[in-house]
């Protein structure tokens, strides 16, 4: 009976809504460009909630700082954060990478099959 259930109902499961979750601003990548990009924005005055920024990693690596921990001069944890600790308060966080992007759409689609459209 749930075999035959779920057989009915699958249609209906893998149906894609025809709307897409709208982001004015889409960022992808939580290193320092797309954080510092971020904050350039807020400092311009673009309202924060405008600004999506997709990336799963939960933590934050510090790039530049890898050479001198390689120089034995600070340690490992040093450049190491968070992104919850790093992406700016009220910056709407997806933490899904992005599968594919439709620029004549202005549109993206996650990992997980979410659609989101922008400005």
């Amino acid at each position: 009976m749930l075999s035959k259930t779920i057989k009915t109902f699958k249609p209906f499961l893998s149906h894609s809504f025809s709307t897409a979750i709208h982001s004015p601003i889409c960022v992808i990548g939580s290193g320092a460009a797309g954080i510092n990009v971020c904050s350039q924005m807020i400092r311009e005055g673009i309202p924060r909630t405008d600004i999506r920024i997709f990336d799963p990693a939960q933590i934050h690596y510090y790039q530049p700082g890898w050479t001198m921990v390689g120089g034995g001069l600070i340690e490992p944890k040093k450049v190491m954060s968070t992104n919850f600790e790093m992406i700016p308060r009220g910056v709407q966080w997806t933490m899904n990478k992005v599968a594919e992007i439709d620029a004549d759409k202005n549109e993206l689609r996650t990992d997980n099959d979410v659609r989101y459209s922008y400005d």
